[in-house]
């Protein structure tokens, strides 16, 4: 990454113009400098032709006409003519997708950069307006803040196969589609200061497709895939939307139920006193067996630490809590009978669970 700030850094300073091609085993990317300022990062040709394909409101003119074109400024005036109805959708998506691809190259691996310098004409205003230059060393900060944000991103999702719920109505597809693109890179404020509440509709128009995916079937997985916006923007939305209030896990449905005291880890000595009093407790028990309504037999202390013990074998082996006991007993972490029945269990976070004993008739 370092490699990279430094190669871009440099070119502000110069206040270079010219393109960088920009190779790695994770992709392709040409990225157009002009006077030491950020105008566009584009993909090659038949790449470009072959996201643009798979996006479902996009209207595509024949692939062979596409073809002739040369350069990535007659490939987009083209496409963009024949998506008038959808012009705002269109504009925004582009101006995303440029400092999209931008940043994902600080998580490439093996990076090669090929400078080719070159006084670099600004597009058309009359058809390009929307392609503002861009200072590097703002958009470097958001490469930093990325590169920072992205394992705290992927710790608070957890698994892949998790399933999220969304809780807001959406509103008219008519209402008018927010842009908050420039903005969040010209002023760099915190996302969590950012993401819009549940009162503050209508919501952008990439937060309103994740609501949408988000019906309680599709995984994470599911919905990654069926953005065009990538894997890391795709999640942060996710959990924006999560902190607002305006989606939810699946699983949240579980830990609503629990209590929010969880059971403390054993240590050897708590197991010595534990079985020291079992004759009393269980002498208690026989006494008070006619007055009081039957319950569950409470778990052991050594089976509450060999709980906790096959519940880290299984993050360990799956990279996360189970989202039940009964994934735990279905896996292979677990080698000695265990009584499953006597714990009420619930995930609350990817990393944070609760244990607590099941009580009650």
């Amino acid at each position: 990454m370092k490699v990279l700030i430094d190669f871009f850094s440099k070119l502000e300073k110069e206040s270079w113009s010219g393109e960088v091609d920009v190779t790695s085993s994770q992709g392709h990317a040409t990225i157009v400098i002009k006077e030491g300022q950020f105008l566009m990062a584009h993909r090659p040709l038949d790449r470009i032709i072959e996201r643009f394909e798979k996006i479902p409101w996009m209207k595509m003119p024949p692939r062979e006409r596409l073809q002739h074109f040369k350069s990535w400024e007659g490939l987009l005036s083209e496409v963009i003519a024949s998506n008038q109805e959808s012009y705002l959708r269109m504009i925004q998506h582009v101006k995303l997708d440029r400092l999209e691809l931008f940043y994902r190259i600080f998580f490439w691996t093996n990076v090669e950069m090929t400078p080719r310098a070159y006084d670099v004409q600004m597009p058309d205003p009359t058809t390009y307006g929307f392609l503002s230059l861009k200072r590097i060393s703002n958009l470097l900060k958001e490469a930093k803040r990325r590169l920072e944000e992205w394992p705290k991103i992927q710790e608070k999702i957890g698994s892949s196969r998790r399933i999220f719920i969304s809780q807001v109505q959406l509103p008219p597809q008519s209402l008018k589609e927010m842009d908050e693109i420039d903005r969040s890179i010209e002023e760099f404020k915190d996302k969590t200061t950012s993401s819009l509440s549940l009162r503050s509709l209508p919501y952008t128009l990439e937060q309103m497709e994740i609501l949408k995916l988000c019906d309680g079937r599709n995984s994470v997985q599911d919905i990654i895939r069926a953005s065009v916006d990538g894997e890391f923007l795709t999640l942060r939305r996710m959990v924006d939307l999560w902190r607002s209030g305006a989606i939810r896990p699946k699983d949240d449905e579980i830990a609503d139920t629990a209590f929010k005291v969880s059971w403390p880890m054993f240590r050897f000595r708590d197991f010595i006193w534990a079985t020291s009093i079992a004759g009393i407790a269980f002498s208690l028990a026989l006494l008070t067996k006619n007055s009081v309504p039957q319950t569950v037999d409470r778990p052991h202390a050594w089976e509450v630490t060999q709980m906790h013990q096959a519940l880290n074998l299984y993050r360990k082996s799956h990279g996360s809590y189970p989202l039940s006991l009964t994934e735990v007993a279905k896996s292979k972490v677990v080698t000695s009978p265990m009584r499953w029945d006597v714990f009420r269990y619930a995930l609350i976070q990817p990393q944070i669970y609760e244990l607590r004993e099941k009580s009650g008739p």
